[in-house]
């Protein structure tokens, strides 16, 4: 197979080549201001995402992990307290609880949506819970509706939104709909940064400004600092791609839909399992996952024909030796542990035209009809 030819799960040079003049002149006008840091870049895109989402404040940092750490510092989040979210998500979710000085609580995942569930979460709660991270994965949004009615200690909630940009619950979008909500802006997002960056939003003024003085050493003004905080800065070069791109990120997700459309339409319900989309949602599909039995024979199937595929994520965290501690064994969460030995990510975004989705689809029909094998 012709590497040129190869459907890959991230293009970038593809993706970002109708707006690459722009991208080079934003990055040129922050080069020659001399400004990189804290300037009207930040500003302005600060002042844009909120907009765009439809929330009251927005606070940039230098990654999704930090914008989760800043959430749950804002909310006074500390050693003793606990966080509940699930183990199939991605490492930096528990990495932000932990850093926060609370104890990561993993709750089993719903069969269905592969998302959160809520009976499980109630059931994990004590004295010491202090908040909820569902998490947005794929870009399926979790019922936050449902999460709040069964939320009788009044935990906190924050979205983790990194991989829900554009995706919409009852006409909102993620990141709207609990007490704030943190973004990812790494490479292979749906809004895409130069390198490692994120953002935090809320409706309420006084987290907002909990994270400016978190995120800058924990600095009220200039030289006085009232607490311990730490550095994360989104620099002035990517705040001006962010917002070049804030401006056509609409049209990605609409593209990313329409693909995975194409998907949910032709791909064989027997051969592939996939999530469930809530009722009255609108996924923004950051990755098109599927369930097959013999994954491993999968991917050959689509790699003899120059077709990337990925695992998000085949280790759940609980079973992670980074978390033993813990105590967690195999079989605790029976649905996420089956779950993360049969899912696949199939390449799904904007630098993919309609050849190439159908090239895919035909490599699955091909795997299909020989059976799995």
């Amino acid at each position: 197979m012709n590497e040129q030819n190869r459907i890959r799960m991230v293009d970038l040079v593809r993706q970002l080549h109708p707006i690459r003049e722009r991208l080079e002149r934003a990055a040129m006008d922050v080069i020659h201001s001399g400004h990189f840091l804290f300037g009207d870049q930040n500003d302005s895109f600060e002042s844009a995402f909120k907009q765009w989402l439809g929330i009251d404040y927005a606070v940039t940092c230098s990654s999704g992990t930090d914008a989760l750490t800043l959430a749950l510092g804002a909310l006074g989040i500390s050693v003793g307290d606990k966080v509940i979210t699930v183990p199939n998500t991605a490492f930096a979710t528990a990495c932000a609880i932990t850093r926060s000085g609370a104890a990561p609580v993993f709750v089993d995942i719903d069969s269905e949506t592969w998302l959160l569930d809520y009976e499980h979460a109630k059931e994990a709660v004590d004295n010491n819970t202090k908040a909820i991270i569902p998490v947005h994965l794929y870009g399926y949004v979790c019922d936050i509706v449902q999460l709040k009615k069964h939320n009788t200690k009044d935990m906190f909630i924050v979205e983790d939104c990194a991989q829900a940009h554009g995706a919409k619950l009852n006409g909102k979008k993620a990141g709207t709909l609990g007490d704030l909500g943190a973004f990812s802006f790494y490479p292979s997002k749906n809004l895409c940064a130069l390198g490692d960056a994120g953002i935090v939003v809320t409706n309420d003024k006084a987290y907002e400004d909990r994270m400016r003085q978190l995120r800058f050493y924990g600095q009220k003004s200039r030289d006085h600092h009232i607490e311990i905080g730490m550095n994360s800065r989104m620099d002035e070069i990517q705040a001006a791609f962010l917002r070049v791109e804030l401006e056509i990120i609409d049209q990605w997700v609409t593209r990313r839909r329409e693909i995975a459309e194409q998907y949910c339409e032709n791909l064989d319900p027997d051969a592939f399992k996939r999530p469930v989309p809530l009722k009255d949602s609108d996924p923004s599909y950051h990755l098109y996952v599927i369930a097959v039995e013999d994954r491993d024979a999968f991917r050959r199937v689509l790699e003899s024909d120059g077709i990337d595929t990925g695992i998000h994520y085949p280790v759940p965290i609980h079973l992670q030796p980074a978390y033993s501690s813990l105590g967690y064994a195999r079989g605790d969460f029976p649905n996420a542990e089956a779950l993360a030995d049969r899912i696949v990510s199939l390449p799904v975004g904007p630098h993919l035209d309609d050849s190439e989705v159908e090239r895919v689809l035909n490599s699955c029909r091909r795997y299909a009809r020989a059976g799995g094998d």
